[in-house]
């Protein structure tokens, strides 16, 4: 049988981004660890106390930075990973695209 949980939550996860040419139009790796503060799964509800969850949260994007100067968007593939406290793990995979807001240097 399937084992799927539908979940949504929020998790506050500092990160870097490493770009490959450190410079321009390149690509990049950006890790993040951080937790998941509050979150919901109502499918388990009924089965596991309330569903609600808390946990630690991975990510690790993959991607092409372009554009010029502080105007740059980013075309990324992710995968994320949240260990939650009462319904194991948590995965996704994605693809993002998005403006990057770019502060200091770059």
């Amino acid at each position: 049988t399937w084992d799927e949980v539908d979940a949504c939550y929020f998790a506050g996860k500092p990160g870097y981004v490493y770009t490959l040419k450190r410079e321009g139009s390149s690509w990049f790796i950006e890790p993040e660890l951080g937790y998941a503060f509050l979150g919901s799964s109502p499918w388990y509800n009924g089965f596991i106390g309330t569903g609600a969850f808390k946990g630690a949260v991975g990510t690790m994007n993959v991607g092409y930075r372009f554009g010029q100067s502080l105007d740059k968007w980013d075309l990324v593939l992710r995968y994320e990973n949240v260990f939650t406290n009462n319904v194991g793990r948590i995965s996704l995979i994605g693809l993002r695209f998005a403006r990057a807001f770019v502060l200091g240097k770059y």
